[in-house]
């Protein structure tokens, strides 16, 4: 009985602990990367990004903020209110993909980011 009571006791640990650790949390894929619009946003690693107009200049000079699957994006020139997003990235096709969870005031920046971006680097 002992011996079933410590087995028991091992397994249910080892669960435990499997439980808590949990999956590694993704970390945001920084980089280059171009819209559906042609236009393109590169994320750094310092948590800024810009978004350069094609041939044009850049409009986005601005931080972000990540935490788990959630990206914010902070106020800039180009957008006076915050945008929040959920993102996903797509190692195989090297697209980054997100899904809007409230970005009403800006519509530039939900219409760039309505389609999956394409990695540039």
């Amino acid at each position: 009985m002992a011996t079933l009571l410590r087995g028991v006791t091992l397994t249910l640990a080892l669960v435990l602990t499997i439980a808590a650790c949990g999956g590694a949390e993704a970390q945001f894929p920084t980089g280059e990367y171009r819209t559906g619009l042609g236009n393109t946003i590169t994320f750094n690693d310092d948590g800024t990004y810009a978004l350069v107009v094609a041939g044009g200049p850049t409009l986005s000079d601005a931080p972000y903020v990540t935490e788990g699957n959630e990206l914010t994006f902070l106020e800039n020139v180009e957008c006076s209110s915050q945008g929040k997003y959920t993102w996903q990235y797509d190692s195989e096709a090297e697209t980054l993909e997100f899904s809007v969870i409230e970005d009403g005031l800006c519509p530039n920046r939900v219409a760039d980011l309505f389609q999956p971006l394409t990695r540039q680097d």
